[in-house]
């Protein structure tokens, strides 16, 4: 539950992310919070990282890493006519 303490945090977070990305829950329902703040926080934090020349950190990845893909669209499941829902049904009965 998004705003109590986080009893197996790895794996709650891994969880929000994927409910996120599956677009069963929104940013705004896990964070429990304004997420255009918690942007505008992020976007500062990144801004000063790089002014200050900090280095790697979750703003600037390691040189030589990879950077994160976005997930990947889920394969659209296409819609079945009135014909392939009566083969449906005779190969399940």
């Amino acid at each position: 539950m998004p705003g109590a303490p986080l009893i197996h945090p790895v794996q709650e977070i891994d969880a929000f992310t994927k409910a996120i990305q599956a677009g069963i829950t929104s940013r705004k329902r896990v964070a429990a919070q304004d997420v255009e703040d918690i942007d505008d926080e992020n976007e500062a934090d990144q801004a000063r990282t790089v002014a200050k020349d900090l280095g790697d950190t979750v703003y600037t990845p390691a040189a030589g890493a990879a950077p994160s893909a976005p997930a990947a669209d889920p394969a659209p499941v296409p819609e079945p006519d009135e014909g392939d829902a009566d083969a449906l049904l005779q190969t399940a009965a």
